[in-house]
């Protein structure tokens, strides 16, 4: 409900930009694990990075996508980009 919910607002308010970057993050990372729960019954895509020895903490690829989503749009909101329609 929430994806409809969001896919529906921006399109809506023809966000562009900023927000249609957050939105299109925070969208893509919440379709990823819902498609993970519904096929598999458990979000599948974690990774950890490093170099060598130094390593990071184990993380949701997906659950970035949503939290860098999540950021962006907190900071888009106060400049709210939209696309205008023709005329307006």
């Amino acid at each position: 409900m929430a994806l409809a919910t969001l896919a529906f607002v921006a399109l809506k308010r023809r966000w562009a930009g900023l927000l249609l970057i957050a939105a299109s993050l925070t969208f893509a990372g919440g379709a990823s694990n819902l498609v993970d729960r519904i096929m598999r019954g458990s979000v599948v895509d974690f990774i950890s990075l490093g170099a060598g020895p130094l390593r990071t903490g184990i993380f949701n690829v997906a659950d970035v996508a949503i939290l860098l989503g999540g950021v962006l749009m907190v900071f888009g909101s106060g400049r709210e980009d939209r696309v205008d329609a023709p005329g307006h």
